[in-house]
């Protein structure tokens, strides 16, 4: 019971107790409960939940994408991996919405000089997954899918604040070549 005391359990308390037992109305002799409202889970969809305990980094990626011959290729998009959602697929987002909402969110396409510029907040690692494919079809060249995995030194993990924040992950310069589809 000392370790839940410290571990702060001991102080929560369900939000259907909390809000039964503090009648917000009377209505005569009889306290009134006003029910709290509820989201759809599809709202929830996509969005990383950070529980009590859950350890974070934030990570910052800048680079370029470039072909077999060393030119920039603008139309690639590029994402960092969120480990919570799990193996990417060759084509994701066609047949899982979770992902395809995900990549709204982080994705970043290359411009024209090649040029991109992702961010994500996931759980604590030196390395991170990085998803490349091509989106817009076959005008600069069509090129394989891939993913690349990124190691981040002692020196590009800087500390961002104290406790379960474990800071910030940031590296530039990273030259992603592709593969042409063959």
């Amino acid at each position: 019971m000392s370790l839940m005391g410290l571990l702060g359990v001991a102080g929560c308390k369900s939000t259907n107790q909390a809000a039964s037992s503090q009648p917000s109305e009377t209505n005569g002799d009889e306290p009134v409960v006003t029910e709290m409202k509820k989201r759809p889970i599809e709202e929830d969809r996509g969005q990383v939940a950070l529980m009590y305990g859950v350890p974070t980094m934030s990570y910052h990626v800048k680079g370029q994408v470039v072909n077999h011959q060393g030119k920039p290729v603008k139309g690639i998009q590029v994402v960092m991996l969120n480990r919570n959602i799990g193996n990417t697929p060759n084509n994701p987002g066609e047949d899982d919405p979770e992902i395809e909402e995900y990549l709204k969110i982080y994705a970043d396409t290359t411009k024209n000089d090649g040029t991109f510029d992702i961010r994500a907040k996931d759980f604590p690692s030196e390395y991170m997954r990085v998803f490349v494919r091509d989106v817009d079809g076959p005008s600069n060249g069509n090129y394989q899918n891939d993913v690349i995995n990124l190691e981040f030194t002692r020196d590009e993990i800087k500390a961002e604040s104290k406790g379960w924040n474990k800071g910030l992950a940031e590296k530039e310069g990273v030259t992603i070549k592709l593969k042409p589809v063959r």
